[in-house]
């Protein structure tokens, strides 16, 4: 830990809790305009159909519409919507509206008018005839030849690609020879894990606000976590110049990763806009939600081989992601798999495969971890049970194999590289198990109605999707400091936050560096005329990329600053420090001088305005490390589980917000324990959505919430990161269901391998042992 810090390191306040608590801070929700347009989609009804005729004229005629769409109105050449990060490896399948429906609910035409009723009335008024196509939903069924094609191309790198077998994406890494090892080993597991597909549910709908402005421009606020990527992703896709687009950032009530990167709402608001030339707002309804973004559901297959001390010699995963009617970021979490697997645990030979195959479901999209929980709840799981089939504890047979300083590892792919320079692994598992009780875990009450059980499993994520060799990815981050006449300090940075306490952490920084108070700090609207381009906040990089950038434009100013303080104090800058809002010479206290007064002179003697500036590309990733320890009660007459106590631990180097961490890792359990035990996305027989409300899709609330909490964090630093800082965000969730799903197993003797595990499948499973 970073030691004499004065604001990094200690709990202030979000920036933004004023406006919350007052109901003053602005969302896009809160965005209305004089003459502003409302907008509605027409949905698809079937999960697979070609359109064979279309007639919107009377939909146009109804008296209050402005714009009908459809297929025909929209550019012709499909995207990705991946551009920006990966524009080589876009897999390019979509338009903004559709002739060829890939999923119900897939979009159709839509329609701009004075109101929403209006508009309501005048999709019901447009009509369609389909053809309706052989569809597929499953990706076993997906995958069998002569199974219904989803899609019969896409473009990637201008070339046009037949997938084989719905087949969109494909990615293999290897070391040494798996087959060979496994020959070599003395234990053998095999095992197959299914996830289910929980929605993001973020409090605030998707919604987008686009308004032309008169000098040809288009302005956009939109519930987006990369304004520069929503600019892109607009421009490239309506054919305008960048500089015909000002994205603008706003508080997003929630995101989760369903809105890291634009998907199909905002071009179609932007060209409704431009068409009309008046400004439109289009907003999903909850249900729309609930068919616009997921969790991406898996099947893995693992197979290990040991040797009886328990040294892991061979690993093998085969990994098949089902990415429903289009890639999404479905290419990207099967390579992200690649990491996931690689990094948890050492062995000479590694093989891993994975897919991505389309159905005629509602493509997913980034959640929270990004696979990551999928591939720890069956790498975690496996772990347990070959820890008991070979009588070793868990914990031990962990402390043997995990990666650890020095190793490699990979992150969002085989191309994205790290060596482990800070890993408190070892210290999480022995501080978690010591504060669980672990050693006297078999005492618990393991007979009877109700039964408990203690259960653990540990997890990390990547920093950052930046290798210590370039990647292809895009991952720079930038910002800018102003240091104005009365010490305060305004900071622009294009990075998003969705409640997660981001821009708050990055005024500690700037603070921190500056010698002022986090007060001092004014975070300016930022868009992106005037932000420095930032990726997206995604990938748990927001404080060690946007954070790293913060620093470096902090420290600019900085220098800046002591020069000119150096004028006024007649001292070499070298021998000058920043502390309390003040310029100090060291080892002489009594002279100094404000940092207002050195902004002013500084002006008025023409020296120039105090300012820095920075772009940003980390050398790594910076894995940060969490351990859950988890115990539950089982009742064997209804099958319901509750998680009675949950230890977090993890190790994210100099927490800047010690408050902020703490934050993230009980959100993260309550999503933990809803991917566990609840929640999933569900479909019926023709691919309809039968869960789209908060009646009938199960979310955990605050009463299934464990009472007994507790949170620690592991003495430790990163040097490649600001003040010693790694990310949190992501890693307190990836290993919450498997340590849920372990403690079920101690406390019943059933190992169960698919999410959710739910109270039926519990009751079932009890009495088919019995």
């Amino acid at each position: 830990m970073e030691k004499g810090l004065s604001v990094v390191g200690k709990d202030v306040p979000k920036i933004e809790a004023v406006g919350k608590a007052t109901g003053t801070l602005r969302y896009t929700s809160d965005i209305f305009f004089p003459n502003m347009l409302y907008a509605k989609i027409l949905r698809s009804p079937y999960a697979h159909a070609r359109v064979k005729r279309i007639d919107t004229s009377k939909a146009q005629k109804l008296q209050g519409v402005k714009s009908v769409l459809t297929f025909k109105d929209v550019p012709q050449e499909p995207y990705g919507l991946d551009d920006l990060g990966d524009p080589a490896n876009a897999i390019r399948d979509k338009h903004i509206l559709e002739e060829t429906a890939r999923y119900v609910g897939d979009r159709i035409a839509v329609v701009a008018a004075n109101d929403i009723e209006t508009c309501q009335k005048a999709l019901e008024m447009i009509d369609v005839e389909y053809e309706e196509l052989p569809a597929v939903f499953e990706v076993g069924e997906a995958l069998k030849s002569g199974a219904p094609r989803v899609h019969d191309y896409y473009v990637m790198g201008g070339r046009r690609i037949e997938p084989k077998n719905n087949i969109a994406t494909v990615t293999t890494h290897g070391e040494g020879d798996v087959e060979k090892g496994f020959r070599d080993s003395e234990y053998i597991f095999e095992g197959e894990y299914r996830t289910s597909s929980p929605q993001q549910v973020p409090l605030e709908r998707t919604v987008v606000v686009c308004r032309p402005e008169a000098d040809g421009r288009l302005s956009v606020w939109s519930t987006n976590q990369s304004i520069h990527g929503l600019r892109y992703t607009i421009c490239n896709l309506l054919g305008l110049p960048f500089s015909k687009v000002r994205a603008n950032r706003i508080f997003i009530g929630g995101a989760f990763g369903s809105y890291i990167h634009t998907r199909f709402d905002e071009p179609m608001c932007a060209l409704l806009a431009l068409k009309t030339r008046l400004p439109v707002k289009l907003q999903l309804s909850r249900a729309e939600v609930f068919t616009s973004a997921r969790r991406y559901p898996a099947i893995l297959k693992v197979k290990m081989g040991f040797k009886r001390d328990g040294t892991l010699v061979s690993q093998k995963y085969d990994v098949t992601y089902n990415i429903g009617g289009y890639d999404v970021l479905g290419a990207w979490v099967v390579s992200a798999t690649t990491g996931w697997t690689y990094s948890m645990y050492r062995s000479p030979h590694f093989s891993y495969e994975g897919r991505g195959v389309y159905t005629n479901t509602p493509p997913p999209c980034a959640f929270r971890g990004f696979g990551n929980p999928q591939a720890n709840f069956a790498i975690e799981s496996a772990m347990d049970q070959v820890a008991e089939e070979l009588g070793v504890d868990p914990i031990d047979l962990r402390l043997k194999n995990y990666r650890r300083k020095g190793d490699l590892v990979l992150a969002q792919g085989p191309r994205v590289k790290h060596y482990i320079e800070s890993c408190e692994v070892e210290y999480l598992l022995r501080k978690g198990a010591e504060i669980i009780g672990w050693a006297g875990r078999d005492g618990v009450k393991r007979a009877g109605k109700i039964r408990r059980g203690i259960g653990m499993a540990r997890g990390w994520h990547a920093s950052s999707c930046s290798g210590f060799e370039p990647s292809g990815i895009a991952d720079t981050g930038g910002a800018f400091i102003k240091v104005n006449d009365d010490s305060t300090v305004s900071l622009v940075t294009a990075l998003a936050d969705a409640g997660q306490g981001e821009l708050t952490a990055l005024a500690q920084i700037a603070a921190e560096t500056l010698g002022v108070g986090v007060d001092d700090v004014i975070v300016s609207d930022a868009d992106t005329d005037n932000a420095p381009y930032d990726a997206v906040t995604h990938a748990s990089r927001g404080i060690y990329v946007g954070g790293g950038a913060v620093k470096l434009a902090a420290e600019d100013a900085k220098k800046s600053l002591l020069d000119w303080a150096g004028k006024i104090l007649e001292a070499s800058p070298e021998d000058l420090e920043l502390k309390d809002r003040r310029v100090f010479v060291k080892g002489a206290p009594s002279k100094s001088v404000s940092i207002a007064q050195v902004a002013a002179s500084a002006r008025i003697n023409n020296w120039g305005t105090i300012v820095g500036k920075s772009s940003y590309a980390a050398s790594g990733f910076a894995p940060h490390f969490t351990v859950k320890f988890i115990e539950v009660e089982v009742n064997t007459e209804t099958g319901q589980v509750r998680v009675v106590r949950a230890i977090c631990g993890a190790d994210v180097g100099q927490p800047i917000s010690p408050m902020g961490v703490e934050g993230q890792l009980h959100g993260g359990l309550a999503q933990g324990i809803g991917f566990a035990l609840m929640e999933n996305v569900s479909f019926d027989d023709s691919g309809n959505t039968t869960n789209t409300d908060f009646l009938n899709y199960k979310l955990l609330t605050a009463m299934e919430v464990p009472e007994k909490v507790e949170v620690f964090l592991a003495p430790s630093r990163e040097s490649t990161g600001p003040f010693g800082a790694k990310g949190i965000g992501e890693s307190a969730l990836n290993d919450v269901a498997t340590a849920v799903v372990n403690a079920i197993a101690h406390a019943t003797g059933v190992r169960f391998k698919e999410l959710p595990v739910t109270a039926e499948k519990v009751l079932k499973a009890l009495r088919e042992r019995a």
